[in-house]
């Protein structure tokens, strides 16, 4: 097993090496990198204060740590991005061992290595990747903690591996409450035993949810949790809802003062620039904190909803649903478009496309600067992300891309592919049917439906949402191709040989026949 792990190490490296170096290690910067960027720069220079009420402080940390160790928060986070992908296929080869065998494990890793050469999180400065290995790993300690005798030592691994993960993002707390409801819906019969699972498993999360709201007591003044996009994506939903009428509410009539050119009548148009510039007003200029005005747009949302419940209830069903299945769904919410109306709208002296996002990068993430230090920092990150690494044009990398563009590898890569991405839910059921770990099978599809509730009642799905549960989707691709055939065959076998036996004993129990002479 040592061995195994240190070659798929080893080939998943290469593989990444030559995914970093197509862009020489330079970082693609999204609407979200700027906050991530702020709250690290903050914490390192020690000039300003960091804010983590509404951004998880998972990444920002994370982004801290790079940018002390490298003195670059640009390429050196794209190469942290790569070295965490490419611990995956590790993942996956231990869940595969764990649901079956050890040619699952390598078929899992060989699958998940091909998913990842057409994953784009790696050069972008976003908390995909750290989430993604940190809930693939933390998936991969729980499910071989089940099954030992000694569970603490596995299960405070796992806790702590989950709380880092919902400290990276919101969408771990429900897999924690799913995980924890499976572990009592399992374990109830050994009542000892499970005390000290949950213990063990609840501790890390809880230690690491009061370490996240202490720091946004030392930070933002309430001791409290990020959770300041939650009530602009409730918010969101209303796009959902097509030529509804806004009701005439208190909350309504506030978000209606902040949102840019929306009348009540067309609020349910607002899009994410929207939501974005109200926040920027809100806080900028009304002198609201991030939870006051969260809370503002999530009543403003819940109206929306209140006002067509059956339109939100067939939404939202629809969305769980597609992301189950793994399809996007739902309205288009990029705010890539709109970047330039942004900027003019707060800035009409911003006419160019490059001014436009300078501007629109500013007012996108921090209205607790003024726009000269915002304008300066945008400036600052898009001058680190340019920059490529010192290691990111050798002759290695050079060699790497031309082997790596070869018809045969990328046939072989496309197949595996494809393999790879067919649909867990169907693999799922056949395990289960199969009797091939049907316990971790029931806690996958436990998470995989606790994911799924919360995406379809607060946003669409999309690829990016998808992505994080590459490990456990393409573990169990994997299994319905290797393991299904293989169960199928030896319970073939095992009806067939009782079938050739019972022929064998009539056989030789049939009378002799006495031939003349």
């Amino acid at each position: 097993m040592p061995v195994d792990c240190v070659l798929i190490l080893a080939i998943s490296l290469l593989a990444q090496m030559t995914a970093f170096s197509a862009k020489q290690g330079r970082a693609v910067i999204c609407g979200d990198s700027v906050q991530y960027y702020n709250s690290a720069e903050a914490l390192i220079v020690g000039d300003r204060l960091a804010h983590f009420d509404m951004r998880k402080p998972g990444y920002g940390l994370f982004l801290a740590g790079v940018g002390l160790a490298f003195g670059n928060m640009g390429w050196a986070a794209v190469t942290c991005n790569h070295v965490l992908l490419a611990l995956l296929p590790l993942a996956a080869y231990g869940l595969g061992r764990h649901l079956h065998s050890r040619l699952l494990g390598w078929v899992a890793a060989c699958f998940v290595l091909a998913q990842l050469q057409t994953v784009v999180w790696g050069t972008r400065m976003m908390s995909d990747p750290l989430f993604a290995c940190l809930l693939s790993f933390g998936l991969l300690l729980f499910v071989v903690g089940l099954s030992k005798i000694r569970t603490l030592p596995w299960m405070a691994s796992a806790g702590l591996l989950f709380g880092l993960a919902c400290l990276t993002r919101g969408t771990g707390a429900p897999l924690v409450v799913a995980a924890t409801i499976f572990l009592v819906a399992t374990m109830w019969q050994c009542r000892r035993r499970l005390v000290v699972t949950l213990v063990s498993f609840v501790t890390p999360v809880a230690v690491l949810f009061l370490f996240e709201c202490s720091l946004n007591l030392i930070l933002s003044g309430g001791f409290r949790p990020a959770d300041g996009t939650a009530g602009a994506t409730v918010a969101l939903r209303a796009r959902h809802f097509d030529g509804m009428d806004i009701p005439n509410t208190g909350a309504s009539r506030w978000a209606l003062a902040l949102l840019p050119e929306r009348t009540r009548e067309a609020a349910y148009l607002c899009n994410h620039i929207d939501v974005w510039i109200a926040r920027h007003r809100a806080i900028r200029d009304r002198g609201m904190t991030e939870w006051e005005y969260d809370g503002l747009m999530a009543r403003f949302g819940w109206d929306m909803i209140a006002a067509e419940p059956f339109k939100y209830a067939s939404s939202a069903a629809k969305t769980t649903l597609w992301h189950l299945l793994r399809r996007e769904h739902g309205k288009d919410l990029s705010a890539v478009p709109d970047a330039r109306r942004a900027a003019t709208l707060l800035h009409p002296a911003a006419r160019s496309r490059h001014e436009g996002e300078r501007y629109w990068y500013a007012y996108w993430g921090m209205p607790h600067l003024s726009l000269a230090d915002s304008i300066e920092l945008v400036d600052r990150m898009r001058a680190e992300a340019a920059q490529r690494a010192p290691f990111g044009e050798s002759r290695f990398f050079a060699a790497m891309r031309y082997y790596a563009a070869k018809p045969i590898v990328v046939a072989t890569l496309n197949a595996a592919r494809w393999l790879g991405s067919l649909w867990p839910g169907l693999a799922i059921l056949a395990c289960g049917i199969l009797g091939i770990r049907r316990r971790t099978c029931f806690l996958l599809a436990a998470l995989y439906v606790a994911d799924a509730v919360l995406i379809g009642a607060l946003t669409p799905t999309t690829p990016r949402l998808q992505f994080v549960w590459l490990v456990p989707d393409t573990t169990l691709a994997a299994a319905l191709v290797v393991t299904v055939p293989a169960v199928l065959l030896s319970r073939c076998r095992t009806w067939l040989r009782p079938q050739s036996d019972i022929a064998g004993q009539q056989l030789g129990s049939a009378p002799q026949q006495s031939w003349p002479a």
